[in-house]
């Protein structure tokens, strides 16, 4: 069985790279983060396989798969100085990719628990420029001050800016129309 750098390898070259990702920071942030480490243990043999992972014990609460996250994460079109909000994260995994792409990430994640767990994975992998809170993006507060519409990952124009801290609908509307947000998962 091939060990777990081996598996990310191949992930990215086979699964990521073969879908018209191409962006070479994200193919780099992808094989430098151990997706198992966003995994409970009893899942961490599923990270590199080609498919949306349903988190054990959440409802609705996925990683999904490289590929999709590679795209979306390629479609933001981060750069080094952008300020990113990924909302709906799961497990951490894209915040960490953000991460690596973004000089700042807020992370909103759905309860307590899963920010729990996204916190002390990231700090595991040595990112500290990625700040976990748990509650509704929309709500302002969980997403330090901004409000947004639930896009699972988009970099919205109006957050580039570091000098905005709020945002109108039509902005957070734009960003999903842009085909950013993914659809949940098939139950």
């Amino acid at each position: 069985m091939p060990d777990a750098l081996t598996s990310r390898w191949n992930m990215v070259d086979s699964q990521v790279r073969t879908a018209d990702v191409t962006d070479l920071r994200l193919i780099e942030a992808m094989r430098a983060t151990p997706r198992e480490a966003f995994l409970p243990e009893s899942q961490k043999a599923l990270a590199y396989l080609d498919r949306d992972i349903a988190l054990d014990g959440e409802d609705n609460v996925y990683l999904i798969k490289p590929m999709v996250l590679g795209r979306l994460l390629q479609a933001a079109d981060i750069e080094p100085t952008d300020r990113v909000l990924v909302t709906g994260g799961a497990a951490g995994y894209a915040a960490a990719l953000a991460g690596r792409l973004g000089a700042e990430v807020v992370a909103v994640c759905a309860n307590d628990k899963v920010a729990a767990a996204s916190r002390s994975a990231l700090e595991a992998s040595g990112l500290s420029n990625i700040t976990v809170t748990a509650g509704e993006a929309g709500q302002g507060d969980a997403a330090g001050g901004l409000t947004t519409s639930s896009c699972s990952m988009a970099r919205p124009r109006w957050f580039r800016r570091p000098s905005m801290t709020r945002s109108s609908p039509a902005d957070a509307s734009s960003a999903c129309s842009r085909n950013l947000c993914p659809r949940a998962p098939p139950s």
